[in-house]
């Protein structure tokens, strides 16, 4: 299968994405092991919100470009 194939593309995108979210899930069982203060209460911010998102669209964006820069550059 060649890298230009748009199957072997969404393969690797399959599996960058199964890896981020492998990512996600240990970051959220540590957060969730951590001690946390009697009686605080986590709540989300908007500006916590905008930063996450911002964040994972960031990550797609860059993602869907190292695809695209594998396909029509060759990398």
């Amino acid at each position: 299968m060649s890298r230009y194939d748009p199957d072997y593309v969404m393969m690797m995108v399959r599996q960058r994405h199964k890896e981020w979210l492998r990512e996600a899930e240990q970051s959220r069982l540590l957060r969730a092991a951590r001690p946390r203060r009697p009686g605080r209460r986590r709540t989300w911010t908007f500006r916590a919100v905008a930063c996450w998102l911002g964040e994972w669209s960031s990550r797609l964006r860059c993602l869907a470009q190292g695809s695209l820069a594998a396909i029509i550059g060759g990398c």
